[in-house]
């Protein structure tokens, strides 16, 4: 989304929103009922379910937008995405974090480390081997 701006004010709203200057670092409890209603509403009528994500990181992420935006509360923001509802794409990929479940998961993760993998080392220093290890899970690979 653009955000159309004199030449004067353009500085201090690219500025703010590179810093996040603007965007508060707490919420207030109103805040995170209307986060929890706006979660909710995504879910129902978007089938993703953002609510069991950090919600500092989703409430950092969507005051970003919302400051793009120039939207000052989330019922602010809710109303312009009834009205531009080709903006949920943006907003979805906005809030996705490039996290996968299994990283959550210290049980999973812990086995990994210490059941997996050193029986993999050991196997592949007996044999002079590398071990090169891909997850297709993973953002970067």
């Amino acid at each position: 989304m653009d955000i159309v701006s004199s030449l004067q004010e353009i500085g201090p709203v690219l500025k703010n929103l590179i810093s996040g200057i603007a965007l508060p670092e707490e919420s207030s409890e109103d805040e995170e009922r209307a986060l929890e209603h706006f979660l909710e509403e995504l879910h129902r009528n978007h089938n993703v379910d953002f609510r069991s994500y950090k919600r500092p990181t989703i409430l950092r992420r969507l005051r970003r937008r919302m400051a793009v935006l120039d939207c000052e509360s989330i019922e602010e923001y809710s109303g312009y995405l009834e009205e531009h509802p080709e903006q949920y794409r943006q907003l979805i990929g906005t809030f996705l974090i490039k996290v996968t479940e299994f990283f959550r998961d210290p049980q999973l993760f812990d086995n990994l480390k210490e059941e997996v993998l050193p029986g993999l080392i050991e196997e592949a220093r007996e044999e002079k081997n590398q071990l090169r290890v891909w997850s297709a899970g993973c953002a970067t690979g």
